[in-house]
């Protein structure tokens, strides 16, 4: 007999007094009975998910029923329970969020690392704490000897960079502030700080929204290859640009510079941060903004430099600031089906590099800190531990990550001359 929901003196399927029921005959309904999972209506807290019921069921029931288990599953996607752990806690009621686990989290104690806490920077919140921290770990880093130096933020608002309104034209012109910016703590204690670009066009398009090429005093905009001031390309170097290959460009060194600040260079011009630091090995060179991590993975690939870039030259590159956000989603087997997280990979030096995740309001709880630079994908995996969501066992897990969590230049410490760019 049906099962009928509710305390309906009517059956919930077929609309039939339940009295009637009784004296039905059960060829009406199928023998076994099937779960049926009904799509409740989107308000309050106590009916947000699907309710799973059992009952029999006519032929043409049981296509609706499956009718209704995909529409509940599809509408538990799209609900609020979709949203990130943080933004549900803000949603929920003081009750509930008090019985929450990532409330918890977000609340107890930093795990203890053996990196010290008074080398760590908080992360910013800001553009100016960004370039503050960042002239801070890079004089620490210039002080102690490094040539070699990244530094990684986001230039502008990560959600505006999401948007189809940002063009690769704002990101550069946001770049080339922020380098300004960044440089002027040294160029105000005497230094003479070049900001190089990869060709005449980038320097050109910077010098003239900046009205000059020295914004400030003891800042300088300069390309640093192409043809030489007054000269043009030629057709072969046309022609090879045009694949790709820009080696045998003439690098154009600046003799007068203290340090040089290297801005929107691609996979193929990174050759020519080389060939400049080869040339000027004693200067401070910081490649700003540049997403290496992003460039390191088009080596290799036909018309872009070889593997060896990474092992010879990248390798040497300090991170001296680091910070870069990441947005993941996890599937469950409970509601709400399907968990979005964020985190921050975070570094100043000389302090450690920290695993960030983000509980809200603009707020960061650090789950791991440790001395070496991890894999982006053990990063990963670091935050969907920290949210501790249960044991999806071993199968789950790897069909979820697979087979490797790390990158081929993640992978390659035998093959790289120096490990610098790790600590």
């Amino acid at each position: 007999t049906c099962v009928a929901a509710g305390e309906s003196s009517h059956c919930g399927h077929c609309g039939t007094p339940k009295a009637e029921h009784q004296q039905s005959s059960t060829s009406q309904h199928l023998a076994s009975p099937i779960a049926v999972f009904r799509a409740p209506p989107f308000s309050g807290h106590e009916s947000r998910y699907p309710v799973r019921t059992t009952t029999s069921a006519s032929p043409t029931t049981m296509r609706s029923a499956i009718l209704l288990q995909f529409c509940g599953t599809a509408m538990a996607f799209m609900r609020p329970s979709a949203l990130s752990p943080a933004r549900r806690l803000a949603a929920r009621s003081p009750a509930m969020a008090s019985s929450s686990r990532l409330a918890a989290l977000s609340s107890s104690a930093p795990a203890a690392a053996p990196v010290s806490e008074d080398a760590l920077e908080p992360v910013p919140s800001t553009f100016p704490q960004c370039i503050a921290a960042a002239q801070k770990s890079t004089g620490a880093a210039i002080d102690e000897g490094y040539k070699l130096m990244e530094i990684e933020f986001p230039p502008l608002p990560t959600d505006f960079m999401e948007s189809p309104e940002c063009s690769a034209y704002d990101v550069s012109s946001a770049n080339v502030r922020l380098a300004i910016d960044f440089a002027k703590s040294f160029a105000t204690e005497g230094k003479r700080v070049a900001i190089m670009f990869p060709d005449r066009a980038e320097s050109d398009r910077a010098i003239e929204t900046h009205g000059a090429d020295e914004p400030f005093t003891n800042i300088i905009l300069r390309p640093l290859a192409g043809p030489a001031p007054g000269t043009t390309s030629s057709p072969v170097d046309i022609v090879m640009g045009l694949f790709g290959k820009q080696g045998g460009r003439n690098v154009n060194a600046v003799p007068d510079a203290d340090m040089y600040i290297c801005l929107v260079f691609s996979a193929q011009e990174l050759p020519d941060l080389e060939a400049l630091h080869m040339a000027d090995p004693s200067k401070p060179l910081v490649m700003m903004n540049l997403k290496l991590d992003t460039l390191r993975g088009d080596l290799g690939l036909p018309a872009f430099p070889p593997k060896d870039l990474q092992y010879r030259f990248l390798s040497q590159v300090l991170p001296v600031y680091y910070l870069r956000t990441r947005t993941y989603s996890k599937s469950i087997t409970k509601p709400p089906f399907l968990v979005n997280y964020q985190g921050a990979l975070f570094r100043a030096f000389p302090g450690g590099w920290q695993s960030m995740l983000d509980v809200g309001g603009g707020k960061y709880r650090r789950v791991k800190l440790a001395d070496e630079r991890p894999a982006l994908g053990v990063f990963k995996v670091d935050l969907g531990e920290a949210l501790d969501l249960g044991d999806e066992g071993k199968v789950n897990t790897f069909f979820r990550q697979g087979y490797k969590t790390s990158t081929w230049w993640e992978d390659a410490k035998e093959e790289e001359l120096h490990s610098i760019w790790r600590s």
